[in-house]
């Protein structure tokens, strides 16, 4: 999670779950995005890598990610509580947008083999 704090983003929620799937990682960026972070730590197996992460987003997955998302946001809508550390610095509530109002972006984080990280957003 350094890795978005450094990025500005506030942690929303980790480890998600649904009865279909689990969103890693809810975070919100500075410029008020939420992001669904989807987490992958694979390994090279001798001089290639089995696939690469982002082969991983079939179809179905897909759907039950922004189906995940869409529970999220109908669950904390009316939350305040998930605004806690956005309180803590000095927004008044009346500031705070709904999430129904937020954009969304599903991305990736990669963590490689020796700790190089790519992050990819907006994949979907």
């Amino acid at each position: 999670m350094s890795f978005l704090e450094y990025s500005g983003h506030t942690l929303l929620l980790h480890n998600y779950h649904t009865r279909w799937c689990e969103i890693d990682l809810i975070t919100l960026a500075p410029n008020l995005v939420i992001h669904a972070v989807e987490v992958k730590s694979w390994k090279n197996t001798g001089s290639w890598l089995l696939c690469h992460p982002l082969s991983t987003f079939s179809k179905k997955k897909i759907r039950l990610l922004r189906n995940a998302l869409k529970s999220f946001i109908e669950e904390f809508s009316d939350d305040h509580t998930i605004w806690k550390e956005l309180l803590q610095k000095n927004l008044s509530p009346k500031s705070i947008p709904l999430l129904y109002d937020l954009s969304i972006s599903f991305d990736l984080i990669w963590i490689q083999k020796k700790g190089d990280i790519e992050y990819f957003q907006n994949l979907f």
